[in-house]
């Protein structure tokens, strides 16, 4: 059995790894973001998002940084199968995309269902 060095184990820690991903952890808190802001943002999604696609092992705790600083519905309805451009079925009825997107949560809420 070949040893692991440090480096090794401590990448393949699920904790470690969160610990180290979260300084890239996207802060939305500001009501009024600057272009600074933006920028810092845009660069820690793309950080992350590259540490998704490092390994099996990075993935999750990236993703979930990600997921938590959604600031919009539009990426979730874009994954929904469409018919129309713009037009979906929900229980039957149609629902316009349009009409999702001009509803703008001040945040979301995690928690079980």
């Amino acid at each position: 059995m070949m040893k692991r060095n440090p480096q090794q184990l401590a990448l393949n820690n699920d904790d470690i790894l969160r610990q180290i991903l979260a300084n890239f952890a996207i802060n939305s808190a500001a009501k009024a973001p600057t272009d600074k802001m933006h920028e810092n943002i845009k660069s820690s999604r793309n950080i992350l998002y590259s540490a998704a696609l490092v390994s099996r092992g990075f993935a999750p705790p990236a993703l979930d940084l990600l997921w938590q600083a959604m600031s919009s519905i539009k990426p979730l309805v874009n994954l929904l199968p469409v018919a129309y451009p713009g037009l979906f079925q929900v229980g039957g009825y149609s629902v316009s995309t349009n009409m999702i997107f001009a509803y703008q949560p001040t945040s979301f809420v995690s928690g079980g269902i």
